[in-house]
């Protein structure tokens, strides 16, 4: 283990100093690989024949202090005409009711504004990271991404993590019973989301970083570094 660990020290730190370190950024002037959360909410739970009924998407920044209208440009959500009907059951979980949805547009009206927001310039790489993603939200995102003509080379540059993976790694929590984003934001005293898109974003991404705090003490390496590095958990989580 000490081995291990000391070998994914050295790959986090040679990562960290090969890049040009800002105090500040924002993302349309990126220097570092970039962290993208995101959530759909659905008509139900088949990846093949249910809908998308509400998106979210938030990109990690560190910038505390800005404005709060800056901080908007950071994160985009909508709710989306589904063009069909859904159990009330997905009304009682998300609050999303159908005749709300009647007005939006479908989810192809909205494929441009998500590629351009997955379209980092400067070459950076969108890490993107979902619960459960691999199982459900990660299917979801390559289907309405697939018609598009920047699709294959958007397919090239996306890594995704996924938080249970991260979670059933990580030494803290690798002995848990559950692995909801319910049970995580539990264990770790983070406020529940509501079933809603940038809701459950919102929680998502304090998951993250509470996993990533502990991924941090485990590999002996400072938290923001490794927060900024998604690249380096990427290749620490599925590289074998």
């Amino acid at each position: 283990m000490i081995i291990i660990n000391t070998l994914y020290f050295l790959t986090f730190m040679t990562t960290k100093k090969s890049k040009n370190n800002k105090n500040t950024f924002d993302y349309l002037d990126l220097n570092q690989d970039q962290l993208i959360y995101y959530d759909f909410e659905t008509t139900g739970l088949n990846i093949f024949h249910d809908r998308i009924i509400e998106y979210a998407f938030y990109k990690e920044n560190n910038l505390e202090d800005q404005l709060e209208v800056m901080k908007e440009c950071h994160y985009i959500t909508s709710l989306v005409k589904p063009n069909r009907k859904f159990e009330y059951i997905i009304t009682q979980i998300t609050g999303i009711r159908p005749e709300e949805l009647e007005s939006k547009e479908p989810i192809e009206s909205h494929v441009s504004k998500i590629r351009d927001f997955l379209t980092i310039p400067k070459g950076t790489v969108p890490y993107l990271v979902a619960h459960n993603g691999s199982g459900f939200d990660d299917f979801f995102l390559k289907r309405i991404l697939s018609n598009t003509s920047e699709y294959n080379e958007l397919k090239k540059k996306m890594r995704f993590i996924d938080t249970i993976h991260l979670a059933k790694k990580i030494a803290r929590t690798k002995h848990l019973r559950k692995y909801s984003l319910k049970a995580l934001a539990e264990y770790y005293g983070i406020k529940e989301g509501t079933h809603r898109a940038l809701s459950d974003v919102t929680t998502l991404r304090e998951v993250y970083k509470a996993l990533i705090n502990d991924l941090s003490k485990e590999l002996c390496i400072p938290f923001i570094d490794v927060l900024n590095d998604p690249k380096g958990v990427y290749e620490w989580l599925y590289d074998f």
